[in-house]
């Protein structure tokens, strides 16, 4: 990060937008004075130098002005007069300008007849919402949204300016601030140890991280909330992202042809919702993903590429492989099947047979999948499948699996009583851990109906993500991400909740509230050891500094508590050892 700062030249919005152009952002921005991510950051970056008053800092840096204040700084900090020093005019400009600044929320609850100040428009929308309080009482809350007649400072940089900096600093760092031997792909000849210690590869396969959690998230919110709670299982052991269509798509695909080709056996079978306790069971299936996706460009170019070439294409492409895995659909099996290096480089359950799914997909097959999950893909908003597509894409899957089933090569050894008895106490720890959480979870949901009586009401579907704090029991805080649905619609929405354990009132100490699309927005992503795997809201402290399980991504091919629960006594060979 601080090379980008001086290739900036400690301009920190353009340093920004330089590391999201170096990571192949879709659409690289420079970060919103509005948000709140935006203003806690602000505020760390304050502390951790010590500043005295990080809140007058950040309040200094987001503040809002009315526009005739902002025609004055323009001239001044747009060095419209050409020279690049301020004069003394200029500072007694700015001084007066900041003097006056205005930093009232944007949405405030007010009096029927608000005084509005100076540089605040005409209110443009009021609403007042009740809610019952029981015992006959209900609240009233009246809010005024008005509109601001002004803008941050940030808003002076013109966005061509922004561009024409951002398109030299990307042409002249090479040459002039980044000798070659210290460009970030320069410590980078091939794929071993040594590419994951260099800075800009580790920066590459972090973000892709974020990016292929977020598809699993997305995965998840597209199963209809009836369904999805049943496919966790299939999610975090065989669903993928590398497969002949987008990667969302190929969570959902693979998921479903593993669940109906390789179910629990009834003597493992427990009936209960099934979820995701910790966090290091996404990572890992986060991580194999990725995995099986280098693997796989390695299959399909025929040599062994650079590991920062193979991350950059990724990025670039958003791990989209489908247009260029098409030669190797509906194969003969007379060439090599890349989805087997991929299936193998990610431990997939049942390799052999998942590679041969997906070389053996006939066109038209595929193009009825695509057709059929278009409706939730495309749209981008949480849109579920419907039961009837489901019912077509199991009908699919259960024709085409027919021919590409291998039989068992091993079975697992019976368990001695010593096994069976950690089986159990592992179970029984899950058990209690999940009927902790999940009535903590459906207290908050109650509360936040309560709160926010003009929204749908929500129903806990599944937990998909756990994080702790704290060491001992009633000192513990839990960071939860969980789906969430309405009766309506069967749709679900991902939400944020931070509680603590023991006894604690919830009203006081908790957050509980639903985040939006993308998902792997609100996650920072870097070190292998710091790497995050909740999705926190944007005004939250805790991504940043709190949200740091032991071991990171080094943990992840351990056995953890989650294969207890998804013990397959007929095919779970490793764990039964």
């Amino acid at each position: 990060m601080p090379t980008y700062l001086v290739w900036a030249r400690a301009d920190l919005a353009m340093a920004v937008l330089l590391v999201e152009h170096e990571l192949y952002a879709a659409r690289p921005a420079a970060p919103d004075s509005r948000s709140g991510r935006t203003r806690i950051s602000l505020r760390l970056a304050a502390k951790h130098v010590n500043y005295p008053w990080p809140d007058h800092l950040v309040s200094l840096a987001t503040a809002w002005l009315p526009r005739e204040r902002l025609e004055m700084l323009a001239p001044v900090l747009r060095h419209e007069g050409g020279s690049n020093r301020l004069t003394v005019h200029d500072a007694k400009t700015i001084l007066y300008v900041l003097r006056y600044q205005d930093d009232i929320s944007v949405t405030t609850t007010m009096s029927p007849s608000p005084m509005l100040e100076e540089g605040v428009g005409p209110v443009v929308e009021r609403t007042t919402s009740c809610a019952d309080l029981g015992d006959g009482r209900i609240a009233y809350t009246t809010v005024t949204i008005v509109q601001r007649a002004g803008d941050h400072i940030a808003s002076l940089r013109r966005p061509q300016d922004m561009d024409s900096t951002l398109s030299w600093c990307s042409t002249d760092v090479g040459t002039t601030l980044c000798p070659p031997q210290d460009s970030p792909c320069a410590s980078v000849r091939s794929l071993d140890a040594d590419a994951a210690a260099c800075p800009y590869v580790r920066s590459l396969e972090m973000s892709l991280y974020g990016a292929v959690h977020g598809f699993y998230l997305r995965a998840l919110a597209m199963l209809p909330s009836h369904a999805a709670r049943h496919h966790v299982r299939g999610i975090l052991l065989a669903g993928n992202c590398y497969g002949p269509m987008d990667p969302v798509s190929n969570i959902v695909l693979s998921t479903l042809w593993y669940d109906a080709n390789f179910p629990l056996p009834d003597a493992d079978r427990r009936n209960q919702v099934y979820d995701i306790p910790d966090a290091l069971t996404m990572l890992r299936a986060v991580s194999r993903s990725l995995r099986g996706l280098v693997a796989l460009l390695h299959a399909t170019s025929g040599q062994k590429l650079p590991l920062h070439e193979i991350l950059k294409y990724l990025c670039y492409t958003q791990c989209d492989l489908s247009v260029m895995l098409q030669p190797h659909l509906h194969q003969d099996g007379s060439s090599p099947n890349p989805f087997a290096a991929a299936a193998t480089a990610g431990k997939h359950p049942q390799a052999y047979s998942m590679a041969a799914f997906f070389a053996s997909l006939a066109p038209t097959k595929l193009d009825r999948l695509r057709s059929l999950m278009m409706s939730a893909t495309a749209t981008g908003n949480n849109a579920p499948l419907s039961q009837e597509s489901l019912t077509q894409i199991y009908s699919i899957l259960r024709e085409e699996t027919l021919v590409t089933m291998m039989p068992w090569q091993s079975c697992p050894p019976k368990l001695c009583n010593t096994a069976l008895s950690i089986l159990a106490r592992k179970r029984e720890s899950y058990d209690h851990e999940q009927s902790f959480i999940r009535g903590t979870i459906e207290q908050l949901l109650q509360e936040y109906a309560r709160g926010h009586p003009s929204e749908p009401k929500y129903d806990l579907d599944f937990i998909c993500g756990v994080a702790l704090t704290g060491q001992s029991p009633y000192d513990q805080c839990y960071h939860v991400n969980f789906m969430a649905a309405t009766k309506s619609t069967f749709r679900n929405t991902l939400f944020f909740a931070e509680f603590r354990g023991g006894y604690h009132n919830l009203s006081k100490t908790s957050i509980c509230c639903p985040l939006p699309q993308p998902y792997d927005i609100g996650r920072c992503y870097y070190g292998r050891k710091s790497a995050r795997k909740i999705v926190y809201p944007d005004h939250s402290n805790s991504y940043f500094s709190s949200d740091i399980t032991h071991g990171g991504l080094d943990d992840t091919e351990a056995t953890l508590d989650i294969d207890f629960v998804y013990f397959d006594s007929e095919r779970d060979v490793e764990v039964a050892k």
